[in-house]
């Protein structure tokens, strides 16, 4: 067989070959650019703290200064906080949590505020019917993510219906979660000494 013959036969398998034939320059930067798409947004369904069906329900990029600032626009929206326990009591059939406030990175996680003494560093509170529902060790958490609907404001600070919690200890590498099942049009009392504007909201 001769040089020029293996060369011919070379270029009739090339151009037999489905993909060579099919796929032109632009087909392929699609096809790049379609994967890269799909490996991105695994990363990023990863990289989350929260189950997607949170991420997809709550309200986007609210924070708590802007609950404060126009609680009737977020009234029975679903929104996510961060925060730290630092009070709690029972009351009226409920678990009352009161968090101050952590602002959230892009990942979920909480974090101090930029000022201690600006609006995101204030707190709300979170409700659950009774203890048992809680994790057994939430106390022990160090910061929690948590995700409610807005169901009230007391004392400028917004009330929210547990639906989903994450928490880590202080080492950062202990973590638990916790999922109430609710009915969605369930709305608790705010107990007297909440001094609640529950209804007025």
């Amino acid at each position: 067989m001769t040089r020029w013959s293996i060369s011919m036969e070379a270029s009739v398998i090339a151009l037999d070959d489905p993909l060579s034939s099919m796929q032109t320059p632009s087909s392929q930067r699609r096809r790049a650019y379609s994967i890269s798409s799909i490996v991105m947004a695994l990363i990023l369904t990863a990289c989350h703290t929260l189950p997607a069906k949170y991420v997809e329900q709550a309200e986007r990029g609210v924070t708590l200064t802007s609950l404060t600032g126009s609680p009737q626009l977020y009234r029975d929206k679903v929104v996510i906080l961060g925060g730290v326990l630092v009070k709690e009591r029972e009351e009226g059939g409920q678990v009352w949590l009161h968090l101050k406030n952590r602002p959230l990175d892009p990942k979920y996680h909480p974090h101090r505020p930029v000022s201690l003494d600006g609006p995101e560093a204030g707190h709300f509170w979170v409700t659950v019917a009774n203890r048992q529902q809680l994790p057994p060790r939430y106390r022990q958490w160090a910061r929690m993510t948590v995700v409610g609907r807005v169901i009230g404001m007391t004392n400028q600070e917004p009330i929210l219906l547990l639906m989903y919690a994450r928490g880590w200890d202080y080492s950062g590498s202990n973590e638990d979660t916790w999922e109430a099942s609710i009915d969605p049009a369930y709305v608790p009392s705010i107990p007297e000494g909440l001094h609640g504007e529950f209804q007025t909201q």
